[in-house]
């Protein structure tokens, strides 16, 4: 009698699905006229098989990889985004599935409360709000899986979206394989994978706040600081620059040898690829007003056209993305506050500050993220960054890493580069 293993019959079952799925792909990319499909489809479903092997590191990795660096990609009516987060989410699900729980912390009252400020807000003023709703929702699930990642391999995550996010802006200027943002003024900026310049400009901005404090720096750590600083002046993002700069000369009074080093970095990026963030920024340091630039300008305007569309008290808002369309350019308030006010109501801000509040509390023993959580709200002066999904993540994740509620895991070398002491 000849015996054949269980694991002998599995294995072959396996390889002749595999085929006959090779097979049926192929084929059907030769019926249509598409042979790129193929490999695109195989590759698809071999990385979303591998991903089953380690669910909660690719399921952080899908919800940072998404509104990072796939926002400008757009299948029907969803983008790169939306299907990245919604797969994560799974990959999340599935792990909390096979876990014995997750962890609550304060940090995910903020995307709580975004979401509960919007639903409101949509359901009073009956304007759609079920797919912000879920966005936002999707980040507590990310706030709930992220502490039992390892903290080296959450930096690792982080930094390398970064890095693809920053050398798509310098491969954006050579190939324009994206097509570049074209200001009012006729000035060119770029802002690669990472969509809009402004949001690239404050994502960047955000990790370099966080990386300042730090005693130690490492090589990589060091690379997105002068590479990141050089991708902002291409994005040519006025706000996101000078508050950085603000903060940055606030963190390094204490470090001098690093405010000189920064200094002279700055000072040589600037000459050598800033003209035109100082073609648009000049006006502003010469007058010291808001309204002598033409973004600063066209801001007030803007702000002012938003706040007429309500009346005190304004309880609930007009509704989330609202602004834009009863104005009629079909651009927002540019301005978190006035955003948040308009579109959300007293009731919605009351919301959102319930939530930053958490957020303070949760990373009050951090200075690194406390610091890039006061960047991101000053930035909202002037850009709803406090509601861009994407620096919300990132905001999040960093601030997970030194949370001192972590779960006890044994973690691995945080970043196993040779650390340099600047």
């Amino acid at each position: 009698m000849i015996r054949v293993e269980a694991g002998t019959v599995s294995t072959a079952l396996t390889l002749l699905i595999g085929n006959i799925f090779a097979i049926a792909v192929i084929a059907f990319a030769s019926l249509v006229g598409f042979m790129w499909l193929a490999p695109a489809i195989v590759a698809a479903v071999v990385i979303c098989i591998w991903g089953l092997t380690r669910p909660l590191e690719f399921g952080v990795g899908l919800m940072i990889v998404g509104p990072v660096l796939l926002s400008t990609i757009r299948i029907s009516s969803l983008t790169g985004d939306n299907i990245a987060v919604l797969l994560g989410c799974c990959y999340l699900l599935f792990w909390i599935t096979r876990t014995r729980g997750v962890r609550f912390s304060a940090l995910m009252v903020l995307p709580c409360t975004i979401a509960l400020a919007v639903v409101i807000s949509g359901l009073v003023n009956d304007v759609p709000f079920l797919q912000v709703g879920v966005r936002f929702s999707s980040l507590i699930l990310l706030t709930l899986c992220a502490p039992f990642v390892r903290r080296g391999v959450l930096m690792r995550i982080i930094r390398i979206v970064l890095l693809v996010g920053i050398f798509s802006i310098f491969l954006q200027t050579a190939t324009r394989f994206i097509q570049p943002f074209y200001d009012a003024d006729g000035s060119v900026r770029y802002g690669g994978l990472m969509g809009h310049p402004n949001f690239g400009s404050y994502l960047i901005g955000s990790y370099i706040i966080y990386i300042m404090v730090g005693k130690r720096l490492s090589k990589v750590d060091i690379s997105i600081c002068v590479l990141g600083l050089i991708a902002m002046l291409l994005a040519a993002s006025q706000t996101a620059l000078l508050v950085l700069a603000a903060i940055g000369v606030l963190i390094l009074l204490r470090q001098p040898v690093r405010l000189l080093i920064a200094g002279g970095l700055v000072a040589s990026a600037v000459a050598i690829l800033g003209s035109t963030f100082l073609d648009r920024v000049l006006p502003f340091l010469e007058s010291g007003s808001l309204a002598s630039s033409s973004s600063g300008s066209w801001r007030l305007s803007q702000w002012q056209s938003a706040l007429n569309l309500v009346e005190f008290p304004n309880l609930f808002g007009i509704g989330w993305q609202q602004t834009k369309v009863q104005i009629g350019d079909g651009l927002g308030a540019h301005s978190g506050y006035v955003t948040a006010y308009v579109e959300l109501g007293l009731v919605g801000c009351v919301f959102v500050a319930f939530g930053l509040f958490f957020v303070f509390v949760a990373t009050k023993r951090s200075t690194g993220a406390l610091f890039l959580w006061l960047y991101i709200l000053i930035c909202s002066v002037t850009d709803p960054v406090v509601f861009y999904p994407s620096c919300i993540a990132l905001a999040l994740l960093i601030s997970i890493v030194d949370w001192n509620g972590r779960p006890a895991i044994v973690d691995e070398a945080c970043g196993r580069s040779q650390m340099v002491k600047i």
